[in-house]
């Protein structure tokens, strides 16, 4: 009789038992999914803003930062793949079943000094000076630019520099030109030409890149010029020159003098160059005729004086007579003396003058 009893408490042991087992097994939490490190290959040339861990299949996006304003990225890669770019600005990739190191590629900024809407005319050097001495105040070093925009009226404009301890920003404005600037009152407001002016109180001996973005206002049209400048001390910017020789021919005076003095100065000097802005050269007749080599300085326009005696003198001074050895045009210029100006256009040439009285 008891194990006729004990039969069916057994049987109810070993169907609880499975039921058990099954709660037990429900009651497991799943295995948390394998977070994946990120790293990124360090540099003092930018910075990379990442989270550190990942799951694959997460999607990551990322931040980078240039930190050397003369570099631009060439490319940003995971695992040597290239990222996107994401909408909004950033980079973006999906995070695979490994760890991901991710790596940046730059290159040097590129030059442009000339787009379809704005170009640097040709006559501007990248050689500047520090203020000086001689500096006067309302002195600037200046850069010209041109635009293909017959219409334009508004200009915007925004002009920064790569290196703030050699140019800041505060130092550098922007001056329209319009046709009523370049012909007078029968021009118009239309905008032709800028200059972008640097304040040499302002500026450190350094090199740095310009970066000037333009844009037309009244209708589209856009550029980007990107250029180096080089800031050198006061009186040390490399004027390019040439030897040229200056005959004064006095048999056309009344009398001669013991000595003259020949004043010849640079309309176009560069504030802060090797040249000065006039020299004044003290010579004694041979032969009727003094003969004088000077330092040209190329693209420049040049004037004259000569005057009796060892120190220049306005009062009494000589006129000297126009002479052209060789004509050319408004870019190559002429060799010659006309309208009070000397021009150069090859070097090592003779040009004799004709000095005449008051």
């Amino acid at each position: 009789m008891k194990l006729k009893k004990l039969m069916p408490l057994v049987f109810g042991a070993l169907v609880l038992l499975p039921s058990m087992v099954l709660l037990t097994a429900c009651n497991d939490d799943p295995p948390a999914p394998t977070q994946y490190n990120i790293t990124v290959q360090e540099s003092a040339d930018y910075e990379v803003t990442i989270q550190s861990t990942a799951i694959a299949g997460d999607r990551v996006y990322f931040d980078v930062e240039l930190l050397n304003g003369e570099l631009e990225l060439a490319g940003v890669y995971y695992n040597g793949t290239a990222c996107e770019e994401a909408w909004g600005g950033g980079y973006r990739f999906t995070m695979p079943e490994s760890d991901v190191t991710i790596t940046v590629e730059t290159s040097p900024l590129q030059e442009v000094t000339e787009t379809d809407f704005v170009w640097l005319t040709s006559n501007n050097m990248m050689d500047i000076a520090v203020a000086g001495e001689g500096t006067s105040s309302y002195e600037s070093r200046e850069f010209l630019v041109a635009f293909d925009a017959p219409y334009m009226t508004i200009l915007g404009s925004d002009v920064t520099s790569t290196n703030q301890s050699v140019i800041p920003n505060d130092a550098i404005t922007i001056d329209e030109i319009t046709l009523t600037d370049l012909i007078g009152h029968t021009g118009s407001n239309v905008i032709l030409q800028a200059k972008i002016l640097i304040d040499p109180s302002k500026i450190s001996v350094g090199s740095t890149m310009i970066i000037a973005n333009f844009d037309n206002g009244n209708s589209s049209g856009e550029g980007t010029l990107i250029f180096r400048v080089n800031v050198h001390p006061y009186g040390e910017v490399q004027i390019p020159t040439m030897k040229e020789t200056l005959v004064f021919d006095l048999s056309g005076l009344d009398s001669i003098a013991e000595n003259y003095t020949i004043r010849v100065g640079d309309d176009d000097h560069v504030d802060g160059g090797n040249l000065l802005k006039f020299t004044d050269y003290v010579l004694q007749p041979v032969d009727g005729k003094l003969t004088l080599e000077i330092d040209y300085a190329i693209g420049h326009d040049f004037w004259l004086r000569i005057s009796e005696g060892e120190v220049d003198n306005y009062n009494t001074t000589l006129d000297i007579g126009e002479k052209i050895i060789s004509s050319g045009d408004v870019s190559t210029g002429i060799n010659g003396y006309a309208e009070n100006k000397l021009t150069f256009k090859d070097a090592n040439l003779t040009l004799e003058l004709d000095v005449i009285e008051k």
